[in-house]
């Protein structure tokens, strides 16, 4: 809805849904963000001198009126705990970390609150020629998803559970690309695979908490970065002296974590993690321009010889999508790499590598018997002839990924 008194939202000229309510106290905060956690939301976004608004997929509603600086350095003191972010903040710095925010009416199946997690990123920015603060909090569902929930593909988790070696989830923020990583984690606990022991997770921030998934088969410890322990180096090598039986590295962001992902997927278990790369055919070269020049074809083979599994996805709009029923859907591609293709990208080296692999996928488009690939082109094919995203949605995708708009019209070989 819009607010017949616009004005008094400051600029904002959009959607309104507010709550009536102030953060004049910690309280009243808990009770905006249980309003927000009630829409359809993927982030939570507080900025000095402006609303707090809900963001679900580039679409903004505010719920608040505009916050004083006060009110934002009241929210930063209750979200992280410490009046020091503020000063670092004010000194020009920027702050990363998480935090819970309990339901104040939902509880779990052992009558416990629900705990909402949000992953946070506090940034000073300009405010009435001065200082003033912006807060982003990327939220994350209580509840672990599981595969059939977000429709992961049977083929997906046929080879994301390796006796060992790594399984990437790749894509752009917001693509959901942790939601699956969380899903095959949940289908590990449930005793749907072979993996058995000791499951081990290292993030910066935890985005889910597994400690009310049941399983007769597993244990699983999660260890926060670096709150829990300093840096993904040093859960690496805390790894290694865990017995762990599966390890989760929330996201290969830099050269640290790509070193120390590489080291634990030769240790004889599965290793599951996210990057940021949008097709298949470019993860190798995205991870490998993390290291220096001299370093890079080092890492390159590293990751060829360890990996198993990648996955690329994004989420878009259901051809069903309306304000009020804001559904979307998950193209996904996919390779795993068995011996015969590490071969290949292994003679093709790091400058040659990303053709030869995408040349791989498309082909896997002529071959009605292939688990092991898809490429995003036969993906959005299906899509489209399953009446689940638009002609619009369905060129869009094709152009976005290298294909010709033409391409959506080509016959699909069911599998």
């Amino acid at each position: 809805m819009r607010s017949n008194d616009q004005h008094i939202y400051g600029t904002w000229r959009g959607e309104v849904e507010d709550c009536g309510l102030r953060p004049d106290s910690r309280e009243n905060w808990q009770r905006i963000v249980n309003k927000a956690v009630r829409m359809p939301m993927s982030d939570l976004l507080f900025e000095t001198g402006k609303p707090v608004f809900v963001k679900h997929h580039s679409r903004l509603t505010a719920i608040t009126r505009p916050l004083s600086k006060s009110h934002v350095e009241n929210i930063i003191g209750w979200i992280t705990k410490t009046n020091s972010v503020v000063f670092e903040l004010n000194g020009g710095q920027d702050h990363d970390s998480g935090f819970t925010i309990s339901d104040i009416e939902r509880q779990d199946d052992y009558g416990v609150a629900l705990r909402h997690r949000f992953r946070l990123n506090l940034t000073p920015v300009l405010f009435e020629g001065g200082i003033g603060f912006q807060g982003i909090a990327r939220y994350f569902n209580p509840i672990v998803p599981t595969c059939e929930s977000i429709g992961l593909e049977p083929e997906i988790i046929e080879y994301a559970t390796p006796e060992q070696g790594g399984v990437g989830f790749l894509g752009p923020v917001g693509s959901g690309k942790s939601s699956s990583g969380a899903a095959v984690i949940r289908h590990v606990l449930e005793g749907k695979t072979n993996i058995r022991g000791h499951i081990a997770t290292y993030e910066a921030p935890i985005e889910y908490e597994f400690d009310l998934i049941e399983s007769n088969c597993c244990t699983i410890t999660q260890v926060e970065i670096p709150v829990n322990l300093p840096t993904f180096g040093r859960g690496a090598r805390n790894s290694l002296r865990r017995a762990t039986n599966g390890v989760m590295v929330q996201e290969m962001r830099d050269r640290e974590t790509i070193e120390a992902a590489t080291e634990l997927m030769a240790t004889g278990c599965p290793l599951w993690t996210t990057g940021h790369a949008n097709k298949v055919a470019v993860a190798f070269a995205r991870f490998m321009q993390k290291f220096p020049e001299n370093l890079q074809a080092q890492a390159f083979y590293g990751l060829i010889a360890n990996m198993r599994l990648f996955v690329s996805q994004r989420l878009v709009r259901h051809k069903l999508w309306t304000p009020e029923n804001p559904k979307m859907t998950c193209l996904r591609e996919w390779q795993a790499i068995d011996d015969d293709l590490r071969v290949k990208l292994e003679e093709a080296g790091p400058e040659k590598h990303v053709r030869v692999l995408q040349q791989f996928i498309d082909a896997g488009d002529l071959k009605q018997d292939v688990r092991a690939s898809r490429s995003m082109r036969k993906t959005i094919r299906m899509k489209y002839q399953a009446g689940e995203i638009s002609e619009e949605t369905g060129h869009q995708m094709l152009i976005t990924y290298g294909y010709h708009a033409r391409d959506l019209e080509g016959k699909v070989h069911e599998r």
